[in-house]
C-alpha cells in the first residue's frame, strides 16, 4: 500500500471566525489527512470540534457520530475522557494553549468519505503547550453512522472565535 501524501488544498481564514468549512473530499482517495496549524486568537480552554459536510456542502449536525471517544491529557496531571454514543460532532479534537507563539498542531485522518455504501471513519490527535499545565494533547476516534458521500469537513471553536489554517492531503 502506498502512503504518499498528495497536497489537495490549503485554506486560511482572514482574521478570527467561529468555523471553517472545506469541501475537500471527492478527489478519488480512500483516505485523507487534515492538518490544522496552531493559530492565534483563541482563548485558553476553547476546544475545537469537527463535523462532516454532506454531499450538498452542509454541516451534518444530526446525532450521526457514533462511538466518538476522545481523551485530553496534560503533563500537569490534567486528564479527561469523553465518549458519545450518539453525538452531533466529533469533540474535542483540539485544545488551545494560552500562548499562540509556542506552536502546536492537529492531524485528522478520514477514511471512506467518497464511498456512499460505507461509514466514514476518523481518528485524530493534537498537541499544544499551556503555560499553566505544560504540554497537552487530545487523541480520538469516531465514525459517522450513516452510509453516504461526505464532501468535506467543518472545524469549529466551542466559544471564542479563532483563526484557522488547514491543509488537506490525499493519501495515495
Amino acid at each position: 500500500m502506498s502512503s504518499n501524501l498528495v497536497f489537495l488544498q490549503n485554506q486560511k481564514t482572514d482574521g478570527t471566525v467561529n468555523n471553517i468549512s472545506l469541501s475537500c473530499f471527492g478527489k478519488g482517495y480512500t483516505t485523507y489527512q487534515i492538518v490544522l496549524k496552531q493559530n492565534t486568537g483563541a482563548a485558553d480552554g476553547n476546544y475545537a470540534f469537527a463535523r462532516f459536510l454532506d454531499s450538498g456542502g452542509s454541516a451534518i449536525s444530526d446525532n450521526e457520530y457514533w462511538d466518538a471517544a476522545s481523551m485530553l491529557k496534560a503533563a500537569g496531571s490534567f486528564d479527561e475522557s469523553w465518549k458519545r454514543e450518539s453525538g452531533n460532532m466529533f469533540a474535542p479534537i483540539f485544545d488551545d494553549g494560552d500562548d499562540d507563539g509556542l506552536g502546536g498542531g492537529f492531524v485528522m485522518v478520514v477514511h471512506n468519505p467518497d464511498d456512499s455504501g460505507s461509514y466514514t471513519y476518523a481518528h485524530w490527535q493534537s498537541v499544544i503547550y499551556n503555560v499553566g499545565e505544560g504540554v497537552r494533547g487530545v487523541k480520538g476516534i469516531a465514525y459517522h453512522a450513516s452510509a453516504e458521500v461526505i464532501s468535506g469537513i467543518q472545524i469549529a471553536a466551542y466559544s471564542t472565535n479563532r483563526e484557522f489554517d488547514v491543509t488537506v492531503y490525499g493519501v495515495g
